[in-house]
């Protein structure tokens, strides 16, 4: 009888051990590899990047709309921006489909700049849980046309070995804005 009730502890503790392993080994997902470019070599940066999903803003918007927000003919200074990006009134959102977020893939750029030179643009990570985590917010008055590099590997709380899935939003808090090219830097650190 001894020997059962033994049988049966390593069994639970087993048990226990292995359920408590599923989350860490599912936390330890990293993103899958995917092709990248080196997109803003023009403007000099030699980075490689790969593109946001719909990022280029061509064809059907795969990017969910709220409020005043347009696709429209941009003029791109850069071929990798492509014809089509979005222009954003005030109060006007945009949020991309779900990308996989690590510390293998640390920064984004992409092209915003205020017609008017004034407002600002701010930009987001959400969540699975509707978790918001602001990134940056752009001044229309300092930018001409690049965003820069934002950050969001050490903000939404990452660590080597685990990834989660957020949406990419930027939200015209005030002014117009022009957006286009929305590219993940997956090797910068």
């Amino acid at each position: 009888m001894l020997n059962v009730r033994r049988r049966m502890m390593r069994v639970g503790m087993l048990a226990v051990l292995a359920l408590a392993a599923f989350p860490a080994m599912a936390s330890a997902a990293k993103c899958d590899k995917v092709p990248t470019s080196k997109v803003f070599a023009q403007i000099g940066d030699t980075s490689d990047y790969f593109l946001a999903p719909g990022g280029d803003f061509e064809g059907k918007l795969s990017w969910k709309v709220a409020g005043p927000v347009f696709q429209a003919y941009t003029h791109p200074a850069l071929p990798a921006a492509g014809s089509t990006g979005l222009v954003l009134g005030a109060g006007g959102s945009v949020t991309s489909p779900q990308l996989c977020a690590d510390l293998d893939r640390p920064t984004m750029r992409f092209f915003a700049y205020a017609p008017q030179h004034s407002g600002t643009l701010r930009v987001e990570a959400v969540g699975d849980k509707n978790e918001v985590v602001q990134l940056g917010r752009l001044n229309g008055a300092a930018l001409s046309l690049n965003s820069g590099l934002l950050g969001f590997g050490g903000l939404l709380g990452l660590a080597l070995d685990n990834s989660k899935h957020v949406q990419l939003r930027l939200t015209a808090e005030s002014g117009t804005w022009v957006t286009d090219a929305v590219y993940i830097d997956p090797y910068m650190k």
